[in-house]
């Protein structure tokens, strides 16, 4: 009799358990995200160096790296704006850029260009700015050539500016 119960009892538990996944229901859910247009910039600091001072000086070159990264298809302008101390007539499409000294009143002309033969001066407009297009990788590098104009007579000391580098996208 106990053998016939145990039987039975497994009969019944099976079939109980089999009923309860005989059915079954579903549903299904999306997955999803953007990707936004997105880019950021940077720069490493220009340090031309020495400069002679004196009106028959030669001019001095120098560069720095401008990194950028952006996202893959972003189109972008990285613009550099006139400087803290900006000459007169300066303007973003035509920036007259200037070095303050450590004596009060003198200024060293500089300027800053996008090609290495320093013929396009790089401005703070779309127009004088460096397009660029995001290809996804984390960093991407574009160069910035200075040069100190030539022939100019300035006390000895410490020149400096601070210039802005920004991406628009």
């Amino acid at each position: 009799m106990k053998k016939l119960n145990f039987a039975l009892l497994c009969v019944l538990m099976f079939g109980l358990v089999n009923a309860g996944l005989a059915d079954t229901d579903s549903d299904t859910f999306q997955v999803t995200a953007n990707v936004a247009a997105g880019c950021t910039v940077s720069s490493e600091d220009l340090n031309f160096g020495a400069y002679g001072g004196l009106a028959t000086s030669d001019a001095v070159d120098a560069s720095a790296t401008v990194t950028y990264a952006c996202t893959m298809g972003t189109n972008g302008v990285i613009r550099m704006d006139q400087g803290l101390y900006q000459g007169g007539g300066s303007t973003d499409a035509s920036p007259l850029r200037q070095m303050a000294g450590s004596t009060t009143g003198y200024y060293l002309r500089y300027d800053l260009y996008s090609d290495a033969s320093r013929t396009t001066v790089w401005g703070n407009t779309t127009a004088t700015g460096v397009a660029v297009t995001g290809d996804g990788t984390e960093i991407t590098s574009q160069k910035v050539y200075g040069r100190i104009v030539a022939g100019q007579a300035m006390p000895i000391g410490s020149y400096v500016d601070t210039v802005t580098v920004s991406i628009d996208f």
